[in-house]
């Protein structure tokens, strides 16, 4: 009787290993995305919560990796963070969303133009980051961050002009 309930309580132990392992969180089995602007240099009302010191940072999980060729590519991420410069946010943080998500790719599938806009509670504090590099017509192409408030009631938009390059997956 002994050695079958040590056999018993040793293939419950192999199995609670697999199950831990097996779990695993649904970062750890995504195709992660990483995009850091440069810092910022023009304010709306002057740097006082955001400063030049500071920049926007955005981390996506996504359940595939973007294909290669994709065009105007809809990203619908496992989960994503992100921070303005002053707070971080992510997608369990109370009211957050995608206001938008879309990316292009090259053959290689190396991202060559996007539009994404996270946002956290929008009911205030709020916590924004977007960042543009559209091309084509408009050629949008700028980072921002937004805080509200910032210093009482007052809200504070910050901009980098100088588009970086995501970190991605390798094929």
């Amino acid at each position: 009787m002994a050695r079958f309930m040590r056999l018993i309580l040793g293939f419950i132990g192999i199995m609670a290993i697999v199950g831990v392992v097996s779990i695993g969180s649904a970062e750890a089995q995504s195709y992660k995305y990483t995009y850091k602007s440069a810092n910022y240099t023009e304010f709306d009302k002057g740097g006082s919560c955001l400063t030049s010191a500071m920049h926007m940072t955005i981390t996506l999980y996504l359940p595939a990796p973007i294909p290669p060729n994709a065009n105007q590519y809809q990203v619908q991420p496992i989960s994503w963070t992100a921070s303005n410069g002053l707070h971080a946010f992510n997608s369990t943080s109370r009211g957050a969303g995608i206001q938008y998500g879309v990316f292009n790719t090259n053959a290689k599938g190396k991202i060559t133009n996007w539009m994404i806009g996270l946002y956290a509670d929008p009911k205030h504090p709020l916590e924004y980051v977007a960042t543009f590099n559209s091309g084509g017509v408009e050629n949008t192409l700028y980072d921002t961050g937004w805080q509200y408030p910032c210093q009482g009631s007052i809200d504070e938009e910050a901009y980098s002009y100088t588009p970086k390059t995501w970190k991605q997956p390798k094929p």
